[in-house]
């Protein structure tokens, strides 16, 4: 059943964050101001691949300065709160 979950939640992660994209890129009209809607997908893919390898790191680095596993969860959910906040904030409503 988690992987069946966690199938799930992935495929959510990258298609609804990706649908987003596009339509705030047509919403914005973006593609009349030069920009193209590839370049700005594979601007944001080389990014989360670069975030995802500074995870990483900065995992490995908290369980070896903590001594536990708990840690890179800890600073995931310290993480998660700020990133809500800066959403909340940021936020455009399409109403």
């Amino acid at each position: 059943m988690g992987r069946f979950l966690g199938g799930i939640g992935t495929t959510l992660l990258f298609s609804v964050f990706e649908t987003w994209m596009v339509a705030d890129f047509h919403r914005l009209q973006l593609s009349e101001a030069g920009v193209e809607l590839s370049s700005f997908l594979g601007t944001m893919t080389t990014l989360n691949s670069i975030v995802a390898v500074v995870a990483g790191m900065v995992s490995q680095l908290l369980v070896f300065y903590t001594d536990t596993t708990r840690a890179p969860f800890m600073a995931a959910i310290i993480c998660l709160v700020v990133a809500f906040q800066a959403i909340l904030r940021s936020w455009v409503s399409w109403t």
